[in-house]
């Protein structure tokens, strides 16, 4: 069978190259549309609320707090997804937003959840915070190393760092 192919393409080598001609015209039209840019967009649609209380235990400050919180996220339309940890004394709940919301309105939504929540908590209780959940990342990552000592590699990365 692969002889046969071979035999068909040696016979025919116009027909090679109007297909070599083909891919190449495709490579410069997948090349022309393809996104270049150097960090891609991420979409970083997420809430996060952070609170906590010194001392309570993790079942105490899920019936004080989270459970209402969660309950009324629910209520959001444009949340889809919320996970929530419970740690002794503090909490965090991560909300991702659907897409084509407007982060703005929601993050307003939940700050007024979190507000209306505020007058079942204790006096001495902070109020928990809602913010747009942000990724930074470095621009660049640069390593030494060599045979140097330990003091040379730090003042050459201090140098290079400035």
């Amino acid at each position: 069978m692969i002889r046969r192919f071979l035999e068909f393409a040696i016979d025919k080598p116009l027909l090679n190259h109007i297909l070599l001609t083909f891919i190449f015209v495709l490579s410069i039209f997948a090349y022309i549309n393809i996104p270049k840019e150097i960090f891609p967009p991420m979409n970083m649609d997420k809430v996060a609320i952070n609170g906590g209380y010194v001392g309570t235990s993790a079942d105490v400050l899920d019936k004080m707090v989270v459970k209402s919180i969660e309950d009324d996220l629910q209520n959001i339309s444009e949340l889809d997804i919320i996970k929530t940890t419970i740690k002794n004394g503090s909490f965090s709940i991560i909300a991702d937003i659907k897409p084509g919301s407007d982060n703005a309105n929601v993050l307003n939504d939940v700050k007024d959840i979190v507000s209306s929540v505020k007058k079942d908590l204790p006096s001495d209780m902070e109020e928990p915070i809602a913010k747009i959940q942000l990724h930074n990342f470095p621009l660049a990552l640069v390593a030494l190393a060599g045979d140097r000592p330990k003091e040379e590699l730090l003042l050459r990365a201090e140098e290079l760092k400035s």
